[in-house]
């Protein structure tokens, strides 16, 4: 069976259920998006019974799915099976710039208004925008990756948070002679190890010109100096055995496991980790930054981080009741009870409390210090760019190519495009 006539399989198999009963009539309004975790699950469903209860006579239908269904096959089959959602999650950046060019986005700059916009964090309108225009209603707040560890960990190996690169790499020393892998990072997916590369990349050659590297700007090449550097520093890491033996090949969810399970001290990943964790678990995990990498152009308060939300179909039957329940969605009320069940807003009035897990306030921190923010390679640009750059830290972390070679190659990849004059517009 071939990947894409599975995820078309999985994709007509997504849990489809409405959130009234079914015998209700009036207006089906039709949400699709991604599994909700678990912690999340009752806390999503309440919120749209509670939308049907404002609104007599409409009932909402949910459409969920895997994120990967969801992302590679699924939300598209939606709209070209003649079956389009009204209203449709999405990840900020790239993602909505296409839907919007495609012509499956309603445009949302109306409903934002100075005093509505002060309301949301001030970095989601790079991921919502599409010339200009405002395509995607924010959500919550994701910061992509940042290096989560458990204290308790720490405290039993007798190490803290490093402040230099020198401490890091002292830190891996010291948890490796314990017969603990110092990071797990999991890259079977291509996502998750490509994400941690950006991460590092973005800090070491600084955010513009990351953006320029990706984003294919004349006179760039994936080869860049500065890029060959960051993923040199990766794998020197992997070189070192301070990142899981066989990356390439673990699952984002085996490396999770490793740290949840207090075989690994540290696991590059974003936001979300919180939020898939129970209770007792999220009490015990905190984040830190990369410390500052020798050689280093960028800043050293730089994260990858972006905006998920809803998208409203532009030919939707029904654009006053998908904008109406999209502000019910975002009500500071709603946001603030999702709050306690791990979701991390992307709304001021929301932000985690002093009662939150230590994890989300660290990332609150991370986000009130940033002076520069980018957007992930599978996000943030052409996915032709972010797939040849995936492949490239993939070749890296499996040691089957160094560094400048294996970006040569990604160069090699996109050379088509930039003879097409084909770039990825991230600003």
């Amino acid at each position: 069976m071939s990947r894409s006539f599975a995820l078309m399989l999985l994709a007509a198999a997504a849990v489809t259920g409405g959130c009234a009963p079914p015998e209700a009539s009036g207006i089906v309004l039709r949400i699709a998006t991604t599994q909700q975790g678990e912690r999340m699950r009752g806390p999503f469903r309440a919120a749209l019974r509670e939308f049907e209860g404002q609104h007599p006579g409409v009932r909402v239908e949910l459409v969920e799915m895997d994120d990967d269904v969801y992302q590679n096959m699924g939300l598209v089959t939606l709209f070209v099976g003649g079956t389009p959602p009204d209203v449709y999650f999405q990840w900020g950046g790239h993602l909505v710039r296409k839907y919007a060019a495609a012509g499956y986005a309603l445009d949302l700059t109306p409903d934002f208004p100075p005093e509505n916009r002060a309301r949301y964090f001030p970095f989601c309108w790079a991921s919502a925008e599409a010339d200009g225009r405002v395509y995607l209603w924010p959500n919550s707040a994701s910061t992509t990756t940042v290096m989560w560890y458990r204290p308790s960990v720490f405290r039993e190996h007798a190490v803290g948070v490093p402040s230099s690169w020198e401490e890091l790499l002292r830190l891996c020393d010291r948890l490796r002679g314990r017969d603990v892998l110092p990071m797990a990072v999991g890259n079977k997916e291509l996502w998750s190890g490509g994400n941690f590369a950006a991460y590092m990349v973005a800090q070491y050659a600084g955010v513009e010109r990351y953006r320029q590297v990706l984003g294919l700007d004349p006179g760039t090449r994936l080869d860049d100096p500065d890029f060959v550097r960051a993923l040199e520093l990766l794998a020197e890491l992997q070189a070192r055995g301070d990142i899981s033996a066989g990356a390439a090949g673990m699952s984002t969810d085996d490396a999770r496991s490793l740290l949840m399970q207090n075989k690994a001290g540290m696991h590059p990943i974003g936001d979300w980790l919180v939020i898939d964790a129970d209770e007792a678990d999220s009490a015990d995990l905190d984040a830190f930054r990369l410390p500052h990498m020798p050689g280093q152009r960028g800043d050293d308060t730089t994260l990858l981080a972006l905006s998920t939300g809803y998208m409203v179909y532009r030919r939707t039957a029904h654009p006053e009741l998908a904008r109406a329940l999209l502000r019910h969605l975002t009500t500071d009320a709603v946001q603030k009870e999702w709050a306690q069940h791990g979701h991390f807003s992307a709304l001021r009035a929301a932000a985690p409390g002093p009662e939150a897990p230590a994890g989300q306030r660290r990332l609150l921190q991370f986000l009130d210090e940033c002076r520069a923010t980018a957007l992930a390679p599978d996000v943030g640009f052409n996915l032709e760019v972010s797939d040849a750059f995936l492949d490239a830290v993939s070749l890296v972390l499996g040691g089957r190519a160094g560094p400048r070679e294996a970006l040569a190659e990604a160069e090699a990849q996109v050379r088509a495009l930039r003879r097409a004059g084909i770039a990825a517009d991230v600003r």
